[in-house]
């Protein structure tokens, strides 16, 4: 039924295009056609993680470069400096207190009661007590620092750009790297016009790579709303399965497809571009022709689609359509003097 059908519209087409040659008119035809959407689009990172520095310091071990691949959990770089040798040495002196308190302790535990009191026992006790919590405290800071110390991938990825140098003093917070997440690549493009307001999560398509690769499908994920400042919606696509070629960067163009929605088709041939819009000259009803200003879609072999005010049924000029739309020129033309 299917190829019937087709093939009825073939011979119905090419009836047309002969009648049309014959004399220079071709009726307008209705069909229902899936419209189509196209942009440009790029393969983008979805998000990217920055690394940042957890404490101030000097940079150490720190040897990446844009494009290499990290292991989640690497080591990435070390941080020294002052603090980390201050906080050793704190932790050093405060044990030395400890066991020098603990020493006092036991000479007053040794001569209690016979040569000393209640009192310096409790305040040797005290003591005791009170290095023993600058020692933990010592520690913390040092355990810390050291935990801080080494800057390790949150994430397996891809290592897109870096902000510091070995050796670099670093404040505390500061951007070392910036990281793209592995998997976390999609094909993002941009619509313009009035159609671009129907799109919607759920559209399928393709992503035709601008370097001659193999197209591949693709669904969308997400409508980046609010529109761009150029007046452009963004939408995220993210590809059906694994396509061969799956690289950041690479660009092409979008074609998503939209519900069916019925066209007036017109021999291409019949389209006229003057002033930054497109007109057809149509006749109807067997009157004389006029222009009539359409807005194309999709194409159909030698046939566009279009909207605006035609019929099917209505005639559109073929024949020298163009010099016939500009036959009146020569009165608004002044040879200069």
């Amino acid at each position: 039924m299917r190829v019937m059908s087709a093939l009825a519209l073939a011979l119905a087409l090419f009836a047309a295009h002969a009648s049309a040659a014959d004399t220079g008119l071709a009726k307008v035809r209705e069909r229902a056609l899936a419209t189509r959407y196209r942009g440009y689009a790029q393969i983008t990172p979805i998000g990217t993680l920055t690394v940042r520095a957890l404490l101030e310091g000097t940079l150490k071990d720190f040897r990446l470069v844009p494009g290499e691949a990290v292991r989640a959990g690497q080591l990435l770089a070390r941080m020294t400096g002052p603090g980390f040798v201050q906080a050793r040495t704190a932790v050093t002196r405060a044990r030395a207190e400890r066991t020098l308190e603990r020493r006092r302790l036991a000479s007053v535990r040794h001569t209690y009661p016979a040569l000393s009191s209640r009192n310096e026992l409790d305040a040797a006790r005290a003591r005791v007590t009170d290095a023993r919590a600058r020692l933990a405290a010592a520690e913390a800071r040092l355990k810390f620092l050291e935990s801080g110390a080494e800057v390790r991938a949150p994430r397996a990825g891809v290592v897109l750009e870096t902000f510091a140098m070995n050796g670099e003093q670093v404040a505390q917070g500061a951007p070392l790297l910036r990281l793209q997440a592995r998997g976390g690549l999609w094909v993002k493009g941009v619509f313009y016009g009035p159609g671009s307001r129907t799109l919607h999560p759920g559209m399928r398509g393709r992503f035709e790579p601008a370097d001659g690769g193999a197209p591949f499908a693709v669904t969308v994920r997400s409508v980046l709303d609010p529109l761009r400042p150029d007046g452009g919606r963004a939408v995220g696509c993210v590809p059906d399965g694994r396509p061969p070629a799956w690289v950041n960067g690479a660009a092409g163009i979008l074609v998503l497809e939209g519900a069916a929605r019925t066209w007036r088709l017109v021999p291409t041939r019949a389209l006229i571009m003057d002033a930054g819009r497109w007109w057809v000259l149509a006749r109807r009803g067997g009157g004389g022709t006029h222009r009539v200003a359409v807005t194309p879609g999709p194409r159909e072999g030698a046939w566009t689609a279009v909207r605006g005010p035609l019929e099917a049924g209505d005639e559109v000029v073929v024949k020298d359509a163009y010099r016939r739309f500009h036959r009146d020129f020569s009165r608004y033309f002044q040879n200069p003097s």
